[in-house]
């Protein structure tokens, strides 16, 4: 229908979020090009390179196993995503949640929403030096 405003994907995502202990990350690309998605700690310091190549045009998802680049575990914690795509810089937000014996997933979960405010202000300053 004319008029009629067309949804706008998202560019990046994150499910599931809070996770334990594996998460995929989602994104579409409108054009082929050199694609690196990263994942980072919340002091901008880099945690995993999930990927680094020429991706063809369209949808594609990365798996990150709550591993730094070495293979070993990381802590529980809030993590950014970096998508970097066609000269655009893209960063979502990812909560790794390890339960203990005392720990429930909803109490981790109400804690990850503690960081969404502070979190999202941060994206941006963090990764704008950083294109």
């Amino acid at each position: 229908m004319a008029g009629t405003p067309t949804a706008v994907r998202p560019l990046l995502t994150v499910s599931p979020n809070p996770f334990n202990p594996a998460t995929t990350l989602a994104f579409h690309i409108e054009a082929a090009g050199d694609v690196r998605l990263t994942v980072h700690d919340l002091r901008s310091r880099p945690v995993r390179a999930l990927t680094h190549r020429v991706l063809p045009a369209g949808d594609h998802t990365v798996r990150w196993d709550g591993k730094d680049d070495v293979g070993r575990p990381v802590a529980a914690g809030v993590y950014l995503a970096r998508l970097v795509a066609d000269r655009q810089v893209t960063a979502a937000k990812l909560v790794l949640i390890k339960q203990g014996a005392h720990e429930s997933t909803a109490a981790n979960s109400a804690r990850s929403e503690v960081f969404t405010s502070s979190v999202s202000s941060w994206i941006s300053v963090i990764f704008s030096a950083r294109s």
